[in-house]
């Protein structure tokens, strides 16, 4: 956890704790966080929540990686988060991840002109980025972590040179399809930005005071004694802790094969990493740099979206929102700025083929890589735009995640009330509707309904529509105003009061 303070522009760090918890131990034998693990895992956030209030933080935001990624059981994990801290835990993707990681490690290390390589070993994954300055230009998150490949191939501890080569292959074969990619970028800079590599670069100095990198040499010297003491409790490496001996060999082997494939001279240790990219990711959102309006308009740009009616879908989303904000508790200004970029991609499946462009729509937006978003929030606006097919279908809902799971049926409904307004595409006036919202019901009321058969007959369709749907939808015709009198009139009826 990095708390830190925003004064002028410039971030000054305020605290930092840092436990290893190893969520994702048994994730990769069983598919579920252990009970051990997410016992261990609840007391670090408690910790982390008692320190967070009493700094009294203004700005939070919790993410969950690879581990939350696969786990089956993430969701009562992300609920306990969640109570605890008082804050949605996010997942990000393994790409996000590592846009995040090379953020924060830039910011601090990079060079303007100068082409940056960043290695990450995490618990479930490794994340490998080339970028120029800011800028990432090559990244990629592989399904390979110090925690999985140690229960894999050290699983009882044990540790001989038959395993570590074992170990080191299986890093490599994974390495090797994007090997060529990262080498043929170049780099003048290399920096590694894990937990696993700053303590493997401790064990290094340990064995060679001089040492001012991590290299190959360095490296086969701490693998050559790992394999020597032949079981990770008998590690006598005064730098790597109880806590983190279990893992340790995984993140040997791992380590080993990035420097051999990808013919790395020396990885300099970076202070920051994936906290400090996410506290400039909330500097810029803070800021009205938000990466996620960027990536909405590439997105809108590459599927040849029609802007000028989404913008028109999206006004009236919002205006509807409004509306109902209060009573449906949909105050986060976040609500508001999903409910508009899904009206703004609702129709991105139409590049790919007009019938059922909202299910190609979905899966564009569920499985993208849309960087700046979480898992989470691409999950939402696929359900989104999921949902304006003919009739929604209730299953969507079950993939995800809190809170957006109670949002998305209230939301779903506002969209498409929204389309179907605008469903003439902008040739004539909108109509004049009122929504009252309660819990599972939104009442929508039209003034001159009698003089609109064809609004009134897609009204009565979309209740049809929507019976199966978690919110019912009624429609009332208004009750028409009386008719203001002339001041002749009231002067007449003054008279006959006297």
């Amino acid at each position: 956890m990095v708390v830190a303070r925003l004064n002028r522009g410039r971030l000054t760090i305020v605290d930092r704790m840092r436990e290893t918890v190893r969520l994702g131990a048994g994730v990769a034998t069983h598919g579920k966080i252990t009970a051990v693990s997410t016992k261990r895992a609840l007391a670090c956030l408690r910790r982390f929540g008692r320190r967070l209030r009493e700094l009294e933080v203004q700005s939070v935001r919790v993410v969950g990686t690879n581990a939350l990624r696969v786990a089956r059981n993430s969701r009562t994990f992300l609920e306990q988060a969640q109570r605890i801290l008082g804050h949605p835990v996010e997942i990000v993707s393994g790409a996000e991840e590592a846009r995040l990681i090379y953020a924060g490690v830039a910011r601090t290390h990079a060079q303007d002109d100068a082409h940056t390589l960043v290695v990450d070993i995490g618990g479930g994954s490794t994340e490998v980025i080339v970028g120029r300055g800011l800028e990432p230009l090559e990244l990629e998150s592989l399904p390979l972590g110090c925690v999985s490949l140690s229960e894999r191939f050290f699983g009882d501890g044990r540790i001989d040179a038959r395993r570590m080569k074992q170990a080191c292959t299986v890093a490599r074969l994974e390495l090797e399809p994007v090997r060529a990619t990262f080498r043929r970028r170049g780099w003048e800079l290399a920096f590694g930005s894990s937990g696993t590599v700053r303590a493997l670069a401790e064990a290094i100095r340990e064995l060679d005071p001089q040492a001012r990198a991590v290299t190959r040499d360095g490296l086969e010297q701490v693998l050559r004694r790992a394999v020597a003491a032949g079981h990770v409790e008998a590690l006598d490496l005064r730098c790597i802790d109880a806590e983190r001996r279990p893992i340790v060999p995984g993140g040997i082997a791992i380590l080993a094969a990035v420097l051999d494939a990808l013919r790395i001279d020396e990885l300099h240790v970076a202070e920051a990493a994936m906290r400090e990219g996410l506290l400039h990711d909330m500097v810029g959102r803070a800021n009205g740099e938000d990466l996620r309006e960027r990536t909405v308009r590439d997105l809108q740009q590459r599927h040849r979206v029609d802007t000028v009616h989404a913008m028109r879908v999206e006004n009236t989303a919002a205006g509807l929102l409004a509306q109902v904000r209060t009573a449906w508790r949909l105050e986060d200004p976040g609500v508001e700025l999903l409910l508009r970029w899904a009206a703004r991609l609702h129709e991105i499946g139409r590049d790919v083929a007009r019938t059922d462009h909202h299910r190609h729509g979905a899966y564009l937006l569920a499985h993208g890589d849309m960087p700046g978003f979480s898992w989470g929030e691409q999950r939402l606006l696929a359900c989104l735009v999921g949902s304006l097919g003919p009739a929604p279908e209730p299953s969507m809902l079950e993939a995800l995640l809190p809170p957006w799971d109670r949002h998305a049926p209230r939301l779903a409904v506002l969209l498409r009330l929204a389309l179907l307004i605008n469903r003439d595409r902008g040739e004539a006036s909108s109509p004049d509707i009122a929504l009252t919202a309660r819990q599972r019901t939104l009442t929508l009321t039209a003034a001159g309904l009698e003089d609109q058969p064809l609004l009134t007959a897609a009204l009565e369709h979309e209740r049809k529509a929507l019976e199966a749907w978690p919110v019912r939808l009624s429609i009332e015709a208004a009750r028409p105003r009386p008719a203001a009198r002339s001041a002749r009139d009231k002067r007449r009826a003054e008279r006959q009061v006297e």
